[in-house]
């Protein structure tokens, strides 16, 4: 168990910045008489005082038993934060503080760094509190606190350059000179960052009677004017998205209407009318006419009883039934993975540098053990806690890459309505994220009403749980990249797909004052892998939980309440987490238009400097071990 009103001591917090750092060995031992050789934290300690990050609580002692103060805790972590490159210049005026006299004259610095930063947030009290002993959760929230502040930035890669020793330098030297010195250089995907502004009405029109070469023509002369620089990110973004439109909707009406009839033979025009304004079927304007989406068919398949005449595929959920039951009973159950993920290009590649990027599973609290055992030459690891993971190679005239990986995945088992927990939240993971986790009035509004009379986040969470689950239908989307402000459309069209389930979970609970964040990677179960999205909220004083959210709406289409039941709280043994944020970048950043710009399971190819397009690249996922431990 978590434990998370358990005392942390020294020797924890070491061990955990250690983890963080990727377990680097130290050249020698630090030598500290308290510090047994093998014990849990003497490779920690060791490296701690190695790299600067401690000096010992003594000359000859570091009490890794000891209880860890709330100054000690933000003097490590703010050594730790130097030893990594970050600045921590900054100090806060610590004099508003009723007992800023009892912070200790050598973590002045820290303190006061930390405060500025927002990692120390004082107490309920007003109150800095610094000989206070922080908790496990305590700890865990002042972590949170500092990913944030650490997300990688221009100045940090600054720093992290110049240091001989670091991950950072490594990096960006196999990178590239060349790259060094246009690290920062433009992200086309920040433009996706502007998706909320409004386009010009003359554009949106042309745009929404499906005139693509309008609306492209009208776009490539503002940009090219240079008249309205603050504009263009949000035409560039548009521009992307139409050019890609036909791809993602290529069937038109009578085109969609032989698909359905080829299994359907006695399907009518009336028919497809009422699936079509029922939501069911999803279409586009595109070239003066509609356009229906790729997928349909597949949409449809999922609800036999307004389309009775498709193909239903037959679906055994004994032995999923069976491994959750046992998840339940056991409080856990942990599977051995190994799989290869691959990517090629189908355009040529010959005479040109070509850079790929494949998802790696990323530290997390559900995995460990993780092994890269083989992969094509030159590739390069992104450390365990990348926000999206990757394993990324730079070459010339190579199209095809691949990675194979072995980990352990641990499911838990949680019942979040059985918790005791404290009323108060924490601060962190409750933010809008633009363009897509945004507070709109009708989310505030729905929040409100669907949380009243809860009386502690549990139920709160469980609420919004039950709408999503219990409101919204499955259908297969287009590209990312094609949605607008995807939690507030999920709400309203009462549609969407695993990722756009989670939007929406994450987005009402961050409005109820619930934390919650995004996390994705692969659905793996023996003879299917594909990929898959997810929700984690935070319940204090337990701390983080999962919602599947398309799982638990697949469980309530078929009438299964246990199994929709587990999903809020829990999640199964058939995962693999690559992605800890939402919209986050690739390591390094790919600069060119990606393929996904939020998200990142498929992996990314760049050739001769432009980012390949879905029809332009193929890719795939093979499990090679699945055991369940």
């Amino acid at each position: 168990a978590f434990g998370p009103n358990v005392t942390t001591t020294r020797g924890m917090l070491v061990t955990v910045l250690h983890r963080m750092a990727g377990e680097p060995a130290a050249s020698a031992s630090a030598g500290f008489a308290d510090v047994a050789a093998g014990s849990y934290c003497a490779a920690a300690v060791d490296w701690a005082y190695e790299a600067g990050i401690t000096s010992g609580a003594s000359s000859t002692g570091f009490a890794p038993n000891s209880a860890l103060t709330r100054e000690q805790a933000v003097t490590l972590l703010c050594n730790y934060a130097e030893a990594q490159g970050l600045d921590v210049s900054a100090a806060a005026d610590l004099s508003g503080y009723p007992d800023a006299s009892a912070v200790s004259a050598f973590a002045q610095d820290a303190v006061a760094w930390a405060v500025d930063a927002g990692l120390l947030t004082g107490t309920g009290a007003g109150t800095l509190n610094p000989q206070g002993t922080a908790t496990r959760a305590e700890l865990a929230a002042l972590l949170e606190r500092f990913k944030k502040f650490s997300s990688l930035s221009k100045r940090l890669f600054d720093r992290l350059l110049s240091r001989p020793g670091c991950f950072a330098r490594r990096f960006v030297l196999c990178w590239g000179q060349e790259t060094q010195r246009g690290i920062f250089m433009h992200n086309q995907n920040e433009a996706f960052l502007h998706l909320n502004d409004a386009l010009p009405a003359d554009i949106a029109r042309r745009r929404d009677m499906g005139d693509l070469a309008g609306a492209l023509q009208l776009i490539d002369a503002r940009l090219s004017s240079g008249v309205q620089p603050l504009l263009a990110p949000r035409l560039e973004a548009e521009r992307l998205r139409l050019t890609r439109l036909p791809y993602d909707y290529p069937y038109t009406r009578p085109e969609a209407v032989a698909l359905v009839r080829a299994e359907w033979p006695g399907f009518t025009e009336a028919q497809f009318d009422a699936l079509l304004d029922g939501g069911r079927i999803d279409w586009r304007m595109v070239d003066g006419e509609l356009r229906v989406h790729r997928e349909f068919l597949e949409s449809l398949r999922i609800y036999p009883k307004e389309a009775p005449g498709l193909v239903h595929e037959a679906v055994d959920n004994a032995e999923r039934d069976a491994v959750l039951a046992r998840m339940e009973r056991e409080g856990s159950l942990t599977a051995r993975i190994t799989l290869k993920a691959s990517i090629r290009a189908l355009v040529p590649v010959a005479g040109q540098e070509v850079q790929a990027w494949l998802p790696l599973p990323a530290a997390c609290p559900q995995q460990s053990n993780i092994e890269l055992l083989d992969c094509t030459p030159g590739g390069v690891a992104a450390p365990e806690y990348a926000p999206q993971r990757t394993m990324w190679w730079k070459t010339n005239g190579v199209g095809e890459f691949s990675v194979t990986y072995r980990y352990l995945f641990r499911a838990e088992y949680t019942a979040p309505m059985s918790l005791s927990l404290e009323l108060a939240q924490p601060d962190f993971d409750l933010e809008e994220q633009p363009p897509h986790i945004v507070f709109t009035p009708y989310l505030r509004a729905l929040a409100a009403r669907l949380t009243e009379g809860g009386a502690n986040p549990a139920e709160k969470a469980k609420a919004i749980y039950d709408y999503v689950t219990g409101q919204v239908d499955y259908r297969y989307q287009p590209a990312y990249l094609q949605l607008d402000c995807i939690a507030d459309q999920c709400a309203k069209t009462l549609r969407g797909d695993c990722g756009v389930f989670a939007l929406l979970f994450i987005t009402l609970c961050r409005i109820a004052g619930i934390p919650a964040r995004w996390q994705s990677g692969l659905a793996v179960r023996p003879g299917r892998v594909g990929p898959h999205d997810w929700a984690m909220f935070y319940l204090a004083p337990h701390g983080w939980l999962w919602a599947d959210c398309s799982f638990g709406s697949s469980a309530r289409r078929s009438g299964e309440d246990a199994r929709r039941a587990h999903y809020f709280g829990s999640l199964d043994p058939w995962r693999m987490v690559a992605n800890s944020a939402f919209q986050a970048p690739l390591t390094p950043p790919m600069p060119a238009w990606r393929q996904d710009p939020y998200d990142n399971q498929c992996g990314e190819l760049m050739v001769g400097g432009r980012g390949l397009d879905a029809p332009e690249r193929a890719w795939g996922h093979e499990l090679l071990d699945f055991t369940l431990l």
